[in-house]
């Protein structure tokens, strides 16, 4: 006999058909979905391997990528040119509209967490307890510093305005991006999951391993 949530669920999926303008099958687990704006293209990427260039409004497949890795963790696009950087399990990758893949990083080990900023000026890119930063100049991506001081493996990295939050066991570091060999460091003793910033950039919220949110007021009050 099914549960009030079983039957909630079916429900759901049976009012969301009307509702469906289609549907595709890409024969792979779908990791992310990213919407390009003002655009009808969708990046859609697979956990192993693959990502399509979707058109959104005809359902056809515009670019399709395989081979790209073992595993695939995460992906960010480009502010500015909608490009595709992806996080893997043999390094950081961008994929442009043209169908072309270019290695930015080519290290084995998994780079499981990325993020980029604002203008697409930087990028920064996790693997285990290091902390990779790129920075576009004339075009092209250059790895600058590779931060090995994280005694735990970064579980986290964000991006917000003006500034990179990550976060590990310890707490969170804010990176800023007018000078990312310096950070602030909003400490908590604890396994940090993941991170985000507030709407309003007020606070900084990291859920832990203790079923609990942590929320520290941003920026950080220096005690006196």
């Amino acid at each position: 006999m099914d549960s009030k949530v079983d039957e909630a669920v079916k429900q759901l999926i049976e009012d969301s058909k009307g509702n469906l303008n289609w549907r595709l099958n890409l024969d792979c687990y779908i990791l992310k979905i990213i919407a390009i704006p003002t655009s009808e293209l969708i990046w859609v990427v697979g956990s192993e391997e693959k990502v399509f260039l979707i058109d959104g409004e005809t359902a056809t497949i515009v670019k399709k990528f395989e081979n790209l890795a073992e595993i695939i963790f995460s992906a960010v696009i480009h502010p500015k040119t909608y490009d595709l950087i992806l996080s893997t399990s043999s390094g950081i990758q961008l994929l442009t509209f043209e169908g072309e893949s270019i290695s930015l990083v080519e290290e084995e080990d998994w780079f499981e967490h990325v993020a980029i900023s604002s203008d697409g000026r930087f990028i920064l890119a996790s693997k285990g307890k290091t902390l990779y930063s790129l920075e576009q100049k004339s075009g092209d991506y250059k790895l600058i510093t590779k931060d090995t001081s994280f005694t735990s493996t970064i579980s986290d990295v964000i991006f917000n305005v003006d500034s990179f939050l990550i976060s590990n066991y310890g707490g969170v570091r804010e990176y800023p991006v007018s000078n990312l060999e310096e950070y602030t460091l909003f400490e908590w003793k604890t396994s940090l999951l993941n991170i985000s910033w507030s709407p309003d950039k007020k606070y900084i919220a990291a859920g832990t391993q203790e079923h609990a949110i942590h929320f520290w007021p941003y920026p950080l009050e220096k005690e006196k």
